[in-house]
């Protein structure tokens, strides 16, 4: 029983928290030339924030999604993913979850607008 304690204590130790105003988990798609048909790429959690400046939304960072571990949490209230970041645990919190199907990258048209100005080095926010 000690040894469960100690366990689950190391591991909530483990785990920093950081909030974001919207997740994306976005299923990226090219065009076959020969055929017309929707060819699937990759799929990415993308952690949109407000930003006032620029009045939308901007990318603060994104991963491979195969990479998170992402899933709904219905009774706390938000959804969450987590990463191993930096030889420690990462959980991205918002309380807003989309998923989208799209022809091209909204993370790279985001990077191509701003470059890194609004990017988090790390998911770990600066604030």
């Amino acid at each position: 029983m000690i040894a469960l304690l100690v366990l689950f204590s190391i591991e909530t130790a483990n785990v920093r928290v950081v909030s974001v105003d919207l997740i994306e988990i976005n299923h990226a798609y090219t065009v076959a030339e020969d055929t017309g048909l929707a060819v699937p790429q990759y799929d990415q959690l993308i952690a949109w924030e407000w930003e006032v400046a620029e009045a939308r939304h901007v990318v603060r960072f994104w991963r491979w999604l195969k990479d998170t571990g992402y899933g709904e949490r219905k009774a706390a209230g938000y959804w969450a993913c987590r990463m191993l970041e930096k030889g420690g645990f990462r959980e991205v919190r918002a309380p807003v979850c989309r998923e989208t199907w799209t022809v091209g990258d909204p993370e790279q048209e985001d990077r191509l607008r701003y470059g890194s100005k609004y990017r988090w080095a790390t998911c770990e926010s600066p604030y």
